[in-house]
C-alpha cells in the first residue's frame, strides 16, 4: 500500500496547508490556461484534500478544461489518470457530447462502444456526433464498436425532432378587446412524431371566443389537440382568439406533448392587458 493511501485521512484534515486551501470558486468568468494546468498538477498532490478541490474546480469549469483533461488522461501518476476520467465520464453523463465523444476516441474498445450507445439513446440531442459516428462504422478496429456507431448513427438520424412556438399577436391590449395567439407545432425531423398534441391554457381573465385549427376540443378555458401521428416535414397551427376581461400579467400555457418526448415541451407567453384609461370629466 501507498504511503497517500495509508496516510490517515484525520492527519491529512490536520494539515495546515490544507486548512487554509479555499473551496472551488463559483465564479461565472472561465478559468485560465494557467488555472486549468495548475488544478491538472493538483490531481496527483500528496494531500487529499487537496486533489478532492482540484478535481471539483475542473468540473465546475465545464468543457473549457476538457482539453487539457484529455491530455491529463495520458500522465505519467495513474491518480491524475483515474480523475481526469471521472471528471470526463462525469459530463459524460450529464449528456455533453464532446465529452461522450472523446470517450468515443478512447484506447479500450468497451469504453468505445459505450460512448456510441450512449449517443444513440441521446437521439437528435447528439446529431453533432454524426461525423465520428460515421466515421467508427468504418474505420473502428473493433466489429463491436463499429456496430454499435451504426445503431447510434441509424437512431440519431431517424429521430422525430420536435417544434413548438407560441406567437403573441395582440399584447399588450386594453381590456375588452380582442387578443389572438399563433400555436404552430413541426416535426424537423427524420421519423414519425406518435401522439402529438398540444395542450392550451388560457387564464380566466382571458375569455375564449374561438380557435381555427386542426381536430381540437375545447373546454372552457382549455384547448387540446386530438393526438395524431406528425410525419417528418410536417407543421400544424391554431389561431386562438380570446376576449380581455381584466387587467393584468396573465400567462398563456402550451404544451406540445408525443411518444417521443421524455417531457412535454412547454412555452408560457405573460401577456400584458392594460385597465382601461378614465375619461376626465369636463
Amino acid at each position: 500500500m501507498s504511503l497517500r493511501a495509508a496516510l490517515p485521512t484525520v492527519l491529512l484534515c490536520a494539515l495546515p496547508l490544507l486548512a487554509q486551501e479555499p473551496n472551488a470558486p463559483q465564479s461565472a468568468k472561465p478559468p485560465s490556461e494557467v488555472e486549468v494546468k495548475l488544478w491538472i498538477k493538483q490531481l496527483g498532490d500528496f494531500h487529499f484534500l487537496v486533489r478532492q478541490q482540484a478535481s471539483d474546480k475542473l468540473t465546475a469549469a465545464g468543457l473549457e478544461a476538457l482539453p487539457q483533461l484529455q491530455e491529463a488522461t495520458k500522465h505519467r501518476d495513474p491518480e491524475v489518470v483515474s480523475r481526469a476520467w471521472r471528471i470526463i465520464e462525469q459530463w459524460g453523463g450529464e449528456g455533453k457530447v464532446p465529452a461522450i465523444l472523446f470517450k468515443l476516441s478512447a484506447d479500450s474498445a468497451p469504453i468505445r462502444a459505450a460512448a456510441a450507445d450512449q449517443l444513440g439513446k441521446m437521439g437528435a440531442k447528439a446529431k453533432d456526433a454524426i461525423p465520428a459516428l460515421a466515421d467508427a462504422t468504418t474505420k473502428d478496429e473493433s466489429d463491436v464498436v463499429r456496430v454499435c456507431a451504426r445503431e447510434a448513427l441509424k437512431t440519431i438520424q431517424s429521430t422525430a425532432a420536435l417544434r413548438l412556438e407560441v406567437v403573441d399577436l395582440d399584447t399588450p391590449a386594453a381590456v375588452d378587446r380582442e387578443v389572438r395567439y399563433r400555436i404552430e407545432i413541426a416535426n424537423d425531423g427524420t421519423a414519425p412524431a406518435t401522439t402529438a398534441r398540444v395542450v392550451i391554457n388560457l387564464p380566466a381573465n382571458i375569455e375564449l371566443s374561438r380557435v381555427e385549427g386542426p381536430n381540437f376540443r375545447r373546454d372552457g378555458g382549455r384547448i387540446a389537440s386530438i393526438p395524431q401521428t406528425l410525419d417528418p416535414g410536417v407543421k400544424l397551427q391554431w389561431e386562438v382568439y380570446g376576449k380581455t376581461v381584466k387587467a393584468g400579467e396573465l400567462p398563456v400555457i402550451v404544451e406540445l406533448f408525443a411518444d417521443q418526448l421524455a417531457a412535454p415541451l412547454r412555452d408560457t407567453k405573460k401577456s400584458l392587458i392594460l385597465a382601461p384609461v378614465p375619461k376626465n370629466d369636463e
